[in-house]
């Protein structure tokens, strides 16, 4: 293993972990269409993202190789929040598991909202950034949801700024 937990094989690092093409947010509360977002419900699309923004810094079964480097399975599970959603070792329900472990909820069988124990990752939608006149004077709709505005603005437009600094 290297330093950073990553599997090394005959003094070779392991390849990086990929990167979603689309932007995402992890939503603690309600769900992603309660919020404006899109739900993850492809497996490799959910692997991916489950790599790139959880797994990528936990080692929950305490191998020693971070858990994105690892083939954990994304089951199929009903009566869950929607979309993709890793699962915490303390998470009601799901003590019993060997971690890690990750889940798809289909829409038609989906029950509740997404919380701290089963956060749901969510697609952004694509936006744009409207310079003069207002949203809805440019053609677009107007993005009204807290959640939805914090995200699209921490992916779009603060990810390149320290205003504080």
């Amino acid at each position: 293993l290297t330093d950073s937990g990553e599997p090394e094989s005959a003094g070779v690092a392991a390849p990086a972990i990929p990167e979603p093409d689309f932007a995402y947010h992890i939503v603690t509360d309600g769900t992603c269409v309660s919020h404006g977002m899109t739900d993850i419900l492809d497996v490799d699309e959910c692997r991916l993202l489950m790599n790139d923004g959880y797994y990528d810094t936990r080692d929950q079964d305490s191998d020693g190789v971070l858990d994105a480097y690892q083939d954990y399975p994304i089951a199929v599970v009903d009566g869950a929040p929607p979309g993709c959603w890793p699962v915490e070792p303390d998470a009601p329900g799901f003590e019993n598991l060997t971690f890690p472990f990750a889940c798809i909820t289909p829409l038609e069988t989906a029950v509740g909202n997404c919380s701290t124990f089963l956060p749901c990752f969510c697609r952004l939608p694509e936006y744009e950034i409207v310079k003069t006149g207002t949203c809805v004077s440019a053609g677009y709709t107007d993005i009204l949801d807290v959640d939805l505005c914090r995200a699209v603005m921490d992916d779009g437009y603060y990810s390149t700024r320290d205003q504080d600094n």
